[in-house]
This record gives C-alpha cells, sequence and structure tokens, in this order.
C-alpha cells in the first residue's frame, strides 16, 4: 500500500509538470505560452509603411502594439498624426485602441484589451500630417487563455528569414536610406560609345590681327580660360619704332588722306552745282572721298593712343590666347579664340558594328570623364542633329551629333561617354544604378523581406542606360528593393554586433 501511494504521488507529479513545461510536445505539436509570441507584420499603403510588432493577443489582457510608420517618399518617420488599432470579429464586434502622439519620432505604441476569442482582422489607421492611411491585416488571433495554441498557418508573420540581414527602423531614419517597389516601366536599349565635347558652330569667334605690329596687353590678368564680356578691350597692336607696317603711321596717313578728299569732295561738289566742271570729274572725286572715308573711320573705330584695339565680340572666356606680351604679329594672324559655351556640340563616336542601328537612335545620355554625374540630353534642352553615314578618313568610327545647353559643368574640349538611346521597350524591370552593388564580378541588391529584414538578392543587368539598369533576372514586379543605402547593409551584414541592438522597443 505504502508503494501505491508513492507510485501514484509520482505520476501526479510528473502530470503536473506537463502541464506547466510550455515546451512539452502533445504529438508533433509544441506549445508556447502566448504571451511569449512576438508578431511582427509589415503592411503598405500608398504613401506608408506600417510595421508593428506586437505579442500574442489574449482575451482579456492588455496588448500593446508597437506601430512604426514610414513615409515612403522620403523613407522618415511621421512624427505626427492619431493611430488607431482595431480588432474586428467576424461577427462585427470591434474593439479599438488609439494614441495621438509618438513614443518616439515614429513609432507609436497603441494599447487595447481583447473581448472576444478566436479569429479577427486587425486594422491600422493613421490620420494627421494632411494624410489618412488604412490598411488590414486578415490573420489576427485572440486566444482564450496562455495555453490556448495559435492556428499554424504560414502568414507573414512567421515566415522564416534566416540568413536575411536585420536593419532595425531607427538605423534607416538617421540614415539616407530608401526603398522602391519595382513597378513594370519603358526602357530604351542602348548603344555605349565614346566621344567628345565641342562648341558649336556661331558660338566660338576667331580673332584676327587686322594690322601687323607689337601686341600690348590691355589687362593684367588676360590669360586663357579668363571671361571677357562683349565689347571688353583685350590688347592693342602698336607700331612704337617699327619702320614698316606701323598702325600709327597707317592712321595718320588714312587721316591726311580722309583730309583731303574731304576737303576736296566739298570744293568739287560746289562748282559741280554751278555746272564748273563735268560730272565725270565730280563723280571721280566722290568716289576718292569715299574709298578714304571707309579707310579712314575703320581704322578709327578701332585705334587708340598709337595702336589698334582688340575687343572681344561677344561674351564668354578666353579657350586660347596665341600670343604673348611684346609678341610681333603679321596681318591675319590669329590672336585668340573665345567662346560663350552657352551651347555645346556633343559628338559620340559610335563603332561600325552598330551601323544597322544607328538610324534608330533619337537621343541619349553622357557622362563626362571628369564627373560622376549622367546627364539627360532632353534636361539639357537638347536635340539629336545628326547621323553620319560615312567614315573619315583615318577614323573607324561614325559620327553622331547632339546640341545641348551648357548646365555650367560642362566643359568644352572634355571626352564623354555615352549611353545613345534607340527605340524603347515595355514593361521592363529597371532599378536605379545606386541599387546595385558588385562583388567578383556579380550583380547584387537588397530585397526587403519584413520591415527590418532584408536578403541579399544576386542580379542579371541586360542593360545600362547610365541611370538604370535592365534586369534580365533576379528580380520581379512588386519587389521592394533598396535603392539609396545599399552599402549600410552591406556593412550591417559583415558586422559581428547585431545591427538591432539600438532598438527602441
Amino acid at each position: 500500500m505504502k508503494n501505491l501511494i508513492i507510485l501514484s504521488s509520482i505520476f501526479i507529479f510528473i502530470a503536473a509538470c506537463n502541464r506547466n513545461n510550455p515546451n512539452q510536445k502533445t504529438g508533433d505539436q509544441e506549445h508556447a505560452h502566448v504571451s511569449d509570441i512576438a508578431h511582427q507584420i509589415t503592411l503598405f499603403s500608398e504613401e506608408s509603411e506600417f510595421f508593428v510588432e506586437y505579442p500574442g493577443l489574449i482575451i482579456n489582457t492588455e496588448a500593446e502594439f508597437a506601430v512604426h510608420l514610414t513615409r515612403l517618399d522620403n523613407y522618415k518617420p511621421y512624427t505626427n498624426g492619431t493611430v488607431r488599432v482595431i480588432l474586428e470579429h467576424p461577427g462585427g464586434q470591434t474593439v479599438e485602441g488609439s494614441v495621438s502622439e509618438a513614443d518616439v519620432p515614429g513609432i507609436f505604441r497603441v494599447s487595447l484589451i481583447p473581448e472576444m476569442p478566436g479569429e479577427c482582422t486587425i486594422i491600422f489607421e493613421l490620420a494627421g500630417e494632411k494624410i489618412t492611411e488604412k490598411v488590414v491585416y486578415h490573420h489576427g488571433w485572440v486566444a482564450r487563455d496562455e495555453l490556448d495554441p495559435e492556428p499554424a498557418e504560414e502568414h507573414e508573420d512567421h515566415e522564416d528569414h534566416e540568413g536575411g540581414i536585420r536593419f532595425t527602423k531607427e538605423q534607416a531614419w538617421k540614415s539616407d536610406f530608401a526603398v522602391t517597389r519595382l513597378s513594370p516601366t519603358p526602357f530604351t536599349r542602348i548603344i555605349k560609345a565614346g566621344g567628345e565635347i565641342l562648341a558649336m558652330p556661331g558660338e566660338k569667334h576667331f580673332i584676327h590681327a587686322r594690322t601687323s605690329g607689337i601686341v600690348q596687353y590691355s589687362k593684367n590678368d588676360l590669360v586663357a580660360g579668363g571671361e571677357v564680356y562683349r565689347g571688353e578691350e583685350m590688347m592693342t597692336i602698336q607700331g612704337q619704332d617699327l619702320a614698316r607696317e606701323n598702325i600709327a603711321v597707317d592712321y595718320a596717313e588714312a587721316e591726311t588722306r580722309f583730309m583731303q578728299s574731304s576737303s576736296e569732295y566739298q570744293r568739287r561738289l560746289k562748282l559741280f552745282g554751278e555746272n564748273a566742271i563735268s560730272e565725270r570729274q565730280f563723280i571721280e572725286t566722290r568716289s576718292s572721298y569715299i574709298t578714304d572715308s571707309i579707310q579712314y573711320y575703320n581704322l578709327r573705330q578701332s585705334y587708340k593712343s598709337g595702336g589698334m584695339k582688340i575687343i572681344s565680340p561677344i561674351a564668354g572666356h578666353i579657350h586660347e590666347l596665341k600670343v604673348s606680351q611684346g609678341e610681333f604679329l603679321s596681318t591675319g594672324q590669329l590672336i585668340a579664340t573665345v567662346s560663350s559655351d552657352r551651347r555645346l556640340l556633343l559628338r559620340a563616336d559610335v563603332p561600325q558594328q552598330y551601323f544597322h542601328r544607328i538610324h534608330d537612335i533619337v537621343t541619349c545620355n553622357f557622362r563626362t570623364s571628369y564627373h560622376k554625374d549622367v546627364w539627360d540630353v532632353k534636361d539639357l534642352d537638347g536635340k539629336l542633329l545628326a547621323i553620319g553615314s560615312s567614315v573619315a578618313e583615318n577614323n573607324q568610327y561614325l559620327p553622331v551629333y547632339f546640341e545641348a545647353q551648357n548646365n555650367g559643368q560642362l566643359l568644352e574640349g572634355a571626352f564623354a561617354e555615352f549611353f545613345l538611346k534607340t527605340s524603347p521597350l515595355e514593361n521592363c524591370i529597371v532599378i536605379p544604378v545606386e541599387a546595385v552593388l558588385e562583388e567578383q564580378g556579380k550583380h547584387y541588391v537588397y530585397v526587403q523581406a519584413t520591415g527590418e529584414m532584408f536578403r541579399k538578392q544576386e542580379i542579371i543587368p541586360a542593360d545600362l542606360d547610365g541611370f538604370g539598369y535592365l534586369i534580365e533576372s533576379g528580380l520581379s514586379a512588386g519587389d521592394r528593393v533598396v535603392t539609396q543605402g545599399s552599402m549600410l547593409l552591406k556593412t550591417a551584414s559583415m558586422s559581428t554586433a547585431l545591427p538591432g541592438d539600438s532598438h527602441q522597443h
């Protein structure tokens, strides 16, 4: 009898332990306390991301929802507004909680007490900051007690993201970070080519010497690259002690001839009016007067203090300066080149292998050799000018010419890389260049799996237009790709510390 009592006590003890052991298996089902279960769900509206963390829901037990709210346009947190959380059961019964200010910027903590067990829909609403948002989660569950198991269903909050990279909302909000949802978009096939930025005809002026003489600079800072305005005096050409081709002597002689011709013309004009001379004599005098006048006034408008002024015909900068202070010039010699650079000529040198596609070119993007930015010709008020139909001697390329407005960052004479656009393709997956990282010759991006979990995804690009990659495989419409801040995730993936340690929950 004593042994029977002892055995009964042991069985009772074991049964009690089984009831209190949350990890004890019954059949194939493993149970845990509902209050110990941490749910994470991520929902999206057109303008906002709702990342919500909450414990397992138990009837008549207060539960707190940590609602992380992010603007999708700039990936920054909402700081104001009213957030409501509503539990709605199939019969129409509801219970809700709300809060009108964030616990910390971006995180709103809403508490409520479930009143009915079973399945429910969880509704999240945001009102404020000139916006009203609403998202719905259809797989909520309220337990009767801590031992009441949840349905074993594979919803978003139960997904396994092993091997992912955790990057908290607080980390994202404090950095330059952005996630973009991919949607089909047009993409234009590209022909890549090298080329050069040139001056447009009419935008560059060549200044030549109108007489022989010695150069004297009119300003001390006259150098190539310097700015000049229209009509500005750049230098003078002086005769000084030259025995021949002396501008001072030429001017004095022209002035003398003009004075003599003017006097003779006035005298004979009076005589011709009195019929004292023939018409032929008057015409000869008038012709000499006109010729001497032209020569004199032509010199006079540029003559100054014993020399001929050289002025800039346009506003711009000195592209080339061909003469030095004190140098002797001959008539017609090139002195300087002045360029306005307001509009530029872009020449793309296309390899002959693309001859069959060259007439499909409609516009282009380009990047200079000294700058990382890519420009679209259309954004610079530019257009296609001409497509070469032949190859120049000692040149293996076909020229394609565009014109564009200078935005102040384009340098005449610089080399450039061109992305020549042909006919567009429809319904393509395209991602920005900034989103793509390269590792050992392979390309990859980071895709958002849940609110704070990202996975590394290898992609195969098919083409590049300078701004974005056309994706051949690896991504689909609807994927949310990190388009800004990829290096932060790469750093987080290599860190030995948990990137989520700073989570303010």
